[in-house]
């Protein structure tokens, strides 16, 4: 009997073992997700900049096509230099766009890969709790031996006891990285997806930054249809800032996400924190016992 009890106890504390490993694993995993989503707002921020400066200079934009309207009814030489005026903002514009839809991609393929890391992080999670839940059906079996051994196995009950309470501990640890990471994992995609629709109001944008170049281009070649390019082209223009206006408020929800997706990977961390030093405390209160059998791979 005291040979099984023994028996049941290196069982558990090899199960411990395996859950340090794989409590290794997610800590890992964790501390990559973490600098995954520290990353990820870098490049928001740098988006979001980006984006600030082309409202910037859609405004010097609007202006220059403002002042084209006025110079129209005067000299040639004076709406033919307000024209090219115009045309240099509108490709100053575009590049930004291609700048930003670059920084746009980059922010996607980021955040994709961060959810990547997270599947790592729940097979972890998945395989700790299923050795939290064999070694609380060991310490259960201990405590049944245990109470057939009589006093003698008084102490393996107790033992028993608190290997059970600790396997509680370790799964309700486990339960809340898990809630944690599905609010995590919800909150990825949806930045995931707003990102995918500022790319499509990039692309948008940037059809009518070529519309207005165009525009501007032919309003030098006749002087008839100058006003009424000018015109469309103001229009243009104010298109582009309401989809840059549009592409900021976007970008700044999913920074807003991700700020709250690092406060959120902290409680992960703390909680996996939990996990070990529950652990390890297992594997103190087990080691209390002389095993007589050899530590050797057995399995659970």
């Amino acid at each position: 009997m005291i040979d099984s009890l023994e028996a049941i106890m290196l069982k558990v504390q090899l199960a411990t073992v395996d859950v340090m490993d794989n409590q290794y694993q997610m800590r890992t995993s964790t501390e990559t997700t973490q600098g995954t989503t520290e990353r990820v707002n870098r490049k928001l921020s740098f988006m979001i900049q980006g984006i600030r400066t082309q409202l910037e200079d859609l405004d010097q934009a609007k202006i220059a096509a403002d002042h084209m309207r006025h110079t129209l009814h005067q000299l040639e030489s004076s709406a033919t230099a307000q024209i090219q005026v115009a045309q240099q903002e509108v490709e100053r514009i575009g590049d930004k766009m291609v700048q930003i839809s670059g920084a746009v991609s980059d922010t996607n393929r980021t955040i994709l890969s961060f959810m990547d890391t997270m599947q790592d992080i729940y097979r972890a999670l998945a395989v700790i709790n299923e050795i939290s839940a064999q070694t609380n059906l060991l310490a259960l079996n201990a405590s049944i031996e245990a109470a057939h051994v009589g006093e003698h196995g008084r102490g393996f009950a107790v033992v028993a006891g608190e290997i059970r309470k600790l396997a509680e501990l370790s799964r309700s640890s486990t339960e809340d990285i898990h809630h944690i990471l599905s609010k995590i994992s919800t909150a990825a995609n949806t930045a995931s997806q707003s990102i995918r629709e500022g790319d499509q109001v990039l692309t948008e944008g940037t059809t009518l930054v070529q519309a207005a170049s165009q525009l501007l281009q032919s309003a030098t070649a006749e002087d008839a249809e100058r006003t009424q390019v000018v015109d469309e082209v103001v229009m243009l223009m104010e298109n582009i800032a309401a989809i840059s206006h549009q592409n900021r408020s976007t970008s700044a929800e999913v920074e807003t996400e991700m700020q709250e997706l690092l406060h959120d990977m902290l409680q992960v961390q703390h909680s996996s924190r939990d996990v070990e030093v529950i652990t390890l405390f297992l594997q103190q209160v087990v080691g209390q016992f002389q095993l007589t059998h050899p530590q050797t791979n057995t399995s659970l």
